[in-house]
């Protein structure tokens, strides 16, 4: 039964966003109606993310294959800010367990971090080190190669990275599926690209991850729109689990003017 969409926004934050998708649910909504009607309840939903401290992606089947999940990924790691989710991360490590970080926001030399704090730069390095141990590296709700490149990208908010290896780049390029080779991240000990066989669990590990960094989980709004109309380039055919094929021409019966709704938090 379909419902007005100022009511369906207030059923969607009441009723999810509230308490459900905090507490580690998960759910998919879809919303109808005309691009006016549409574009007015994606401001509103960038906006409730916002105040339940949610990440909000937006992704467009125009420019993303939505059927295909290692597309899906790369789109909303694509939006995300990587260095400042670490940054965060570090930072409320450090605060953890009791010393100052003395330029909130940024990035901070190892050494200088040392000075504020009064401790010796090889202590803190060892400790720093010991601690993503345990709070990123044990954390088996994330994939190893996605531990590997969260680690990295902490590391060089103490350690400036060396030029000459270039790690940070390359694993945010790993993460958008930018990169062209693997071999580039020799040096972190990712083994692996990101494709449909992996997707799903660095998707779960980026809710993870989010959460550790302080949001409350992930928000992705799916336009799927383009589905329905003629000559989407989306792909000419997608197969279902049960081996029929079904083309945008053929779904349009069933969500035109249509977006979707992801919302979910691990």
């Amino acid at each position: 039964m379909a419902v007005p969409a100022q009511e369906w926004l207030e059923l969607i934050e009441r009723e999810y966003l509230t308490d459900f998708i905090l507490a580690g649910g998960g759910a998919v909504k879809f919303a109808f109606g005309d691009a006016h009607q549409l574009e007015i309840v994606a401001r509103v939903l960038d906006l409730l993310s916002a105040r339940h401290g949610l990440a909000h992606v937006a992704i467009d089947a125009v420019t993303t294959r939505v059927h295909m999940i290692q597309d899906v990924f790369f789109a909303i790691a694509g939006a995300l800010e990587w260095d400042a989710m670490a940054q965060c991360f570090v930072e409320s490590l450090f605060g953890r367990m009791g010393y100052e970080w003395p330029y909130p926001g940024e990035a901070v030399p190892i050494h200088v971090l040392a000075e504020r704090n009064r401790l010796d730069v090889t202590l803190l390095r060892r400790d720093f080190r010991q601690w993503l141990t345990a709070e990123v590296m044990q954390d088996t709700e994330m994939t190893q190669d996605f531990r590997m490149a969260m680690t990295q990208l902490c590391l060089q908010r103490l350690e400036p990275e060396d030029a000459q290896l270039g790690i940070t780049t390359p694993v945010v390029q790993w993460l958008r599926g930018e990169l062209r080779r693997i071999g580039a991240l020799k040096q972190t000990y990712i083994t692996a690209r990101i494709t449909r066989h992996n997707a799903r669990a660095m998707l779960r590990s980026l809710c993870r991850w989010l959460t550790l960094c302080g949001r409350q989980g992930l928000f992705a709004a799916l336009d799927i729109r383009q589905l329905g109309r003629p000559g989407a380039t989306i792909g000419d055919s997608i197969r279902s689990a049960r081996g029929r094929s079904w083309t945008p021409s053929r779904y349009c019966a069933k969500s035109s003017m249509t977006a979707s709704i992801l919302a979910g938090c691990c």
